[in-house]
C-alpha cells in the first residue's frame, strides 16, 4: 500500500527544509522529505567555505537581468513574485525569526550576509531542529525512481517505498548525483525540466548553461561538457562508450595538463585507450 502524505518534497537542502516548515504552519499537512544521501543539508555545512554566506545587502533583481529582459522579467508572474513575494532582506528576517542572529562583512561594497559565528552549522542545527520540532520526516538514504500524476495525485515511487501526495515539491538545488541505474527513470522526467530551467535561464538572465545528467558525479559533470553552449546532455553507463570513450583523454575529470602530456607519450590518445591500456602500463609511470 502507498504511504499518504499531502506533501513530498524531493531534496532535503536549505530551500526544501524552508518549504517544509513552512507548509509545517498548517498543522494537517502530513510532509515528508526525501533525500538521497546519508543526511539532509549537506551542502548548506560547506556555504561560503563554511562560513555560510547566505546571501548580501545590495542585491537586486535588476542587476542580474539583462536590460532587455526586464519587461519580460516584470511580466512573468513566476519570476517576478519570487522576487517580490521572498527577496533577500525576508530571507534575512526570516532567520532571525527563527532565532539566528546575522553579521554583515562589507568587501567590495557587497555586505556579505552571514550567520553571527560565521558557521554554517548554526544555520544547519537551526533548520533541523524546525524541522524536528514541526514533526517533520525527513526519509535519508531513498533513492526517487519515478513520479507521476494521475487523478490530481502525484505518485512518488522510490527504492524503498511509494508514496501519493497532494503536492509534489522537486527542490534538488544545484547539482544533484544518484549512483543507481534505475534512476534512469526519473532522469526522463527531469531531462524535461533541464530544458525548461536551461530556456529560462537563457530568456530571463541573458547566459546559457548545460545540463549533465548521469548516474553518478563523474558522469554527470562529464556531461555537462559534451558540446556547448545552451545544451542538455546524458551520459549513462550504458552510454560510456558510445559518448565517452571517443574523448580526448585530457577531456577526463581530474585529468591535468602533465598526465595528458605523458598519457599521450604512450599512446595512450583516448578516454577509451585509458579504459582499456594494461594497469601494469600505467604503473610504470605512475606511483599511485
Amino acid at each position: 500500500m502507498p504511504l499518504n502524505m499531502d506533501i513530498v518534497i524531493i531534496g532535503a537542502g536549505a530551500s526544501s527544509s524552508i518549504c517544509a516548515i513552512e507548509a509545517s504552519k498548517n498543522k494537517s499537512n502530513n510532509i515528508i522529505i526525501i533525500e538521497s544521501n546519508n543526511k539532509p543539508l549537506k551542502k548548506l555545512l560547506i556555504t561560503g567555505n563554511g562560513k555560510c554566506n547566505f546571501t548580501n545587502l545590495n542585491f537586486k533583481e535588476k542587476k542580474i537581468i539583462r536590460k532587455e529582459n526586464i519587461k519580460e522579467f516584470y511580466n512573468n508572474n513566476f519570476y517576478y513574485n519570487s522576487f517580490k513575494n521572498f527577496n533577500n532582506t525576508d530571507l534575512i528576517d526570516y532567520f532571525y525569526k527563527l532565532g539566528m542572529p546575522i553579521s554583515i562583512f562589507d568587501k567590495y561594497d557587497k555586505k556579505y550576509i552571514y550567520p553571527i559565528t560565521k558557521n554554517s552549522r548554526t544555520l544547519y542545527y537551526l533548520l533541523l531542529d524546525n524541522l524536528n520540532k514541526n514533526n517533520i520526516k525527513i526519509n535519508t538514504n531513498e533513492t526517487v525512481i519515478s513520479f507521476d500524476k494521475k487523478n490530481d495525485k502525484f505518485i512518488i515511487n522510490t527504492d524503498k517505498n511509494k508514496y501519493t501526495a497532494d503536492v509534489l515539491v522537486i527542490s534538488a538545488g544545484g547539482k544533484s548525483y544518484c549512483e543507481k541505474d534505475n534512476t534512469k527513470y526519473l532522469y526522463d522526467d527531469l531531462e524535461k525540466l533541464a530544458y525548461k530551467i536551461k530556456d529560462d535561464i537563457k530568456n530571463m538572465f541573458g547566459f546559457t548553461v548545460n545540463v549533465g545528467i548521469g548516474n553518478n558525479k563523474l558522469l554527470a559533470k562529464m556531461a555537462s561538457d559534451f558540446e556547448k553552449p545552451d545544451k542538455v546532455h546524458t551520459l549513462y553507463t550504458s552510454e560510456i562508450e558510445t559518448k565517452m570513450w571517443p574523448l580526448d583523454v585530457s577531456d577526463l575529470l581530474f585529468v591535468g595538463k602533465s598526465s595528458s602530456k605523458l598519457l599521450h607519450s604512450i599512446g595512450i590518445d583516448t578516454i577509451g585507450d585509458l579504459a582499456n591500456c594494461d594497469p601494469a602500463l600505467l604503473s610504470k609511470y605512475y606511483k599511485s
